[in-house]
């Protein structure tokens, strides 16, 4: 439904449907498709094509974005043997690279982050000036990216929207923002109160665990082979919303797919130097509970989930799985599931449980990873946190099995229900439009009606109805829109 609505119909005079179509596979295509007969299949013609670069396409996608997309990468080829000299290199610039980490993290300035709860009630007015929010998620990205390393990547909710697939850097390059470049673009675009099309904008860090891991690069891939979490992201990113705020919000998500180099393991190994400075970058985290690949005993998913609980500014962590949002949530089944990990808190809010990376029953594929985890783990355990409920709380200390964080389902619940109501508003239209099309197609054939039943009519009857469906579709959906419009004037 979403690409008939978008695009634009028009008839000519001898009645030829004419259609432009943006498409980032088919760039600055125009084409007309002649009425079909009866005896003829529908037909392209006068296909027009003009080279299009990476950039021009994801410049169609991002819109002003496209100033944010990350430099072209001077390498985009597989770079998995090191020398000896590389490895020694590399082993300098890891320790350098890691002591700039811990002290960012313990710095006092860092303490000015913290979002308490009298910060965040005067900014849930709708008239709540956000524009020094944004100054100073900017300064932070700065910080992060001036400790050396790989620079702060994201990917807008609409990328993946649109291509319907997480992408990969550095292949993917046109379609991964620089951090540091997007907000600063933000406050050249953004209104007084620090927004753009009435909409925030937030870094998401995605905590989850890969679907297809493989020790070939080529081959690993995070997600499903239908793109559950690419989908799940850009639908809650569309939807925007949030438990706290009554405005929407306009997501970038970090994602180590994107924001680490896949090829070159070099930058891979410096990237993941960075993965708490990543985290504190980001104001939530969002956990994505597979149903096919076991989310909470991996290792690394629980080292992010200590990173974020110390250091971003969201009390609450988004629970997203296969089913967000086309079907509501079970919370008794995710905790029948694994009771260990899944709680209940006194109000009945679902919670899940830190545990320790480093236990009998964690999970890791490489073991060379186990010596970052640690001091990955080791760092979130000994700085001043930045989360607010962590800070605020009697006993700041994580106490592995015990410690538990709540996670937002409301969105989860919220962004179903509109899901729902929007099925059935398109599942009404459709049946108007069939109706219609169905009353049209016998007028003009009187036999229709005789013949209907025939295998062979209805093959033919669905070519005229697919011919002439776009223009009258179009054509009852402003009309729709026009007897609301008026029903709302009236009232």
């Amino acid at each position: 439904l979403a690409p008939m609505l978008q695009c634009c119909c028009r008839h000519d005079a001898r009645g030829e449907e004419q259609a432009e179509v943006q498409d980032a596979e088919l760039p600055y295509k125009t084409w007309s498709r002649a009425q079909c007969s009866e005896q003829s299949e529908p037909m392209l013609e006068g296909i027009v094509t003009q080279p299009a670069t990476p950039e021009m396409m994801a410049h169609r996608v991002l819109g002003w974005r496209s100033r944010a997309v990350v430099e072209r990468p001077d390498c985009q080829s597989i770079v998995s043997d090191l020398t000896d000299k590389q490895i020694k290199q590399l082993q300098e610039e890891r320790e350098q690279l890691f002591q700039n980490v811990r002290e960012h993290l313990k710095s006092d300035g860092r303490l000015d982050a913290v979002m308490t709860p009298e910060s965040v009630s005067s900014l849930t007015n709708p008239d709540g000036d956000w524009s020094e929010l944004v100054r100073e998620m900017l300064k932070n990205v700065e910080t992060v990216n001036a400790l050396g390393g790989p620079r702060f990547r994201v990917v807008w909710w609409a990328t993946l929207l649109k291509e319907r697939r997480l992408p990969r850097y550095p292949s993917d390059w046109p379609l991964i923002l620089d951090a540091e470049t997007l907000l600063k673009t933000w406050l050249e675009e953004m209104d007084n109160h620090g927004k753009i099309d009435g909409r925030l904008p937030s870094m998401i860090f995605l905590s989850h665990r890969w679907e297809r891991p493989n020790l070939d690069v080529s081959l690993a891939h995070p997600d499903t082979e239908c793109n559950q979490k690419a989908l799940a992201l850009a639908e809650y990113g569309r939807e925007g919303t949030c438990p706290i705020f009554k405005f929407k919000f306009d997501s970038y998500f970090w994602v180590d797919y994107s924001g680490v180099d896949q090829y070159d393991v070099y930058q891979k190994v410096l990237g993941i130097c960075k993965l708490p400075v990543f985290v504190s970058s980001c104001d939530g985290l969002a956990i994505f509970n597979s149903a096919t690949a076991d989310y909470e005993p991996r290792a690394w998913t629980r080292v992010e989930r200590m990173l974020a609980y110390t250091f971003t500014a969201s009390p609450v962590f988004v629970y997203l799985d296969e089913g967000y949002p086309w079907k509501p949530l079970d919370v008794n089944a995710i905790i029948a599931q694994d009771p260990s990990s899944f709680k209940r808190d006194e109000s009945g809010a679902l919670q899940i449980v830190i545990r320790s990376p480093l236990g009998p029953n964690s999970q890791l594929t490489c073991a060379e990873d186990l010596k970052l985890i640690q001091e990955l783990a080791a760092i979130a355990l000994s700085v001043q946190p930045l989360n607010w409920r962590r800070f605020s709380a009697d006993d700041q200390k994580i106490d592995f099995d015990d410690t538990a964080i709540l996670l937002d389902t409301m969105h989860y619940t919220l962004d179903d229900e509109e899901f729902q109501r929007q099925q059935s508003a398109m599942s009404a239209l459709w049946s108007a439009a069939f109706a219609l099309g169905n009353n049209r197609a016998e007028v003009a054939d009187p036999t229709a009606v005789a013949t209907r039943n025939s295998a062979d009519h209805k093959q033919k009857e669905g070519h005229r109805f697919g011919c002439m469906s776009m223009p009258f579709f179009l054509q009852l959906h402003r009309r729709l829109q026009a007897h609301a419009a008026r029903d709302q004037a009236k009232a």
